[in-house]
């Protein structure tokens, strides 16, 4: 029960910093969090109008595989386009970031994927927020 309801909070409390950096920032993300073997972990995807980050934390030993993807969706012309980047890994966290600096484009949305590996542990949640613009061109 205290589990479910950390988890409502954590998800209330995402809903709102979403939907007031949206409101002020033109900015959105997603995110989703966890325990492995006693030590944090968190992963979170976000986007602007001109780019894309996905971002993978680890609080536990460097030893642990931490990485990052991000597949950013937008639009140029009348063209629905996707692009793609891992992240640069370092202990503890990655960090995959797109800019998409295309005249006239815009960021519509965002996926991340994620993965924590860590003494026998794996962790690999998917994120994604804004609109996903299936069937869209590789840029």
């Amino acid at each position: 029960m205290k589990k479910s309801f950390k988890s409502v909070l954590t998800f209330a409390l995402a809903l709102v910093m979403m939907v007031t950096c949206m409101a002020v920032t033109a900015f959105a993300s997603s995110s989703d969090s966890t325990t492995i073997a006693g030590y944090s972990a968190s992963a979170n995807v976000s986007y602007t109008r001109s780019s894309a980050t996905a971002t993978t934390t680890f609080g536990g030993p460097s030893s642990a595989y931490v990485s990052a993807t991000v597949t950013a969706y937008y639009e140029s012309g009348d063209t629905d386009y996707r692009r793609q980047a891992s992240g640069l890994n370092s202990p503890g966290y990655s960090v995959a970031r797109i800019n998409i600096d295309i005249p006239g484009a815009q960021v519509r949305g965002a996926e991340g994927e994620h993965r924590v590996y860590y003494d026998g542990h794996q962790w690999t949640p998917a994120t994604e927020v804004g609109v996903i613009l299936h069937g869209a061109e590789w840029d």
